[in-house]
């Protein structure tokens, strides 16, 4: 099976009709083995607040959407020093903050493929950008066209 670790970004993406990619909501559907480091359920539950502040999306869109997280199966993974390997990445590719460094150190230390929606953060790698870091939509619309569908 494989071993994925979507970022906040992915779930936003995957499931607010304001934010709605759809390839987000297709990697969501996809059978595999869910990873995240322990800041996802903060995070994600800050960014749903934050769209029903600015009124992008309602109380009752953000409670269901709390609701469904809450009863998705994603394993909470904190390798050893983590927050220290997420600041050499941030420090390295010069990132603002460490938050995304955390769910690529999680992905590295797990051998697992790390997707999210946030393009600043994956083109910060630029040529040293790892064959497992994937970016919504583009990443699976190259796939698909790679595939011939």
């Amino acid at each position: 099976m494989t071993h994925r670790v979507p970022d906040a970004s992915v779930f936003a993406r995957g499931w607010f009709q304001s934010q709605w990619v759809p390839e987000a909501a297709e990697l969501l559907s996809q059978p595999a083995a869910l990873f995240a480091p322990p800041v996802l359920e903060q995070e994600f539950t800050t960014l749903t607040w934050r769209l029903e502040l600015r009124g992008s999306a309602s109380e009752t869109e953000c409670s269901a959407v709390l609701r469904a997280f809450a009863a998705f199966d994603i394993a909470v993974a904190a390798p050893v020093d983590s927050v220290a390997r997420a600041l050499a990445v941030a420090r390295r590719f010069k990132q603002p903050a460490i938050f995304d460094a955390l769910y690529f150190v999680c992905a590295e230390a797990l051998s697992a493929e790390m997707w999210t929606c946030d393009r600043r953060f994956v083109r910060s790698f630029g040529k040293s950008r790892p064959p497992w870091l994937y970016l919504i939509p583009e990443d699976i619309v190259a796939a698909r066209v790679g595939a011939g569908t």
